[in-house]
């Protein structure tokens, strides 16, 4: 099974935070699946390649400011990098 990632969405947060895992509580039924190596590069749609995510957190995989990595107990860890521009 896909495990959701763990932390609820706070946008005061999402503004300040630099680093942490996402520990998002939201159910299964209100997540979208990811895949972590997109699939336009050969990524395959498999429980390894993927996690699922609340809208928040799927915005923020998305978001150039941030780099992720997929903890060891599936967790995904945001980083916000610099900004640019």
């Amino acid at each position: 099974m896909i495990q959701p990632s763990r932390r609820p969405p706070d946008r005061e947060t999402d503004r300040n935070e630099t680093q942490g895992e996402s520990d998002c509580d939201a159910p299964a039924a209100w997540t979208e699946a990811h895949h972590l190596k997109p699939w336009s590069e050969g990524g395959r749609t498999n429980l390894a390649n993927m996690v699922l995510l609340c809208p928040s957190d799927h915005r923020r995989i998305h978001d150039p400011n941030y780099t992720h990595e997929r903890l060891p107990d599936g967790r995904i860890r945001f980083t916000r990098g610099a900004q640019t521009g």
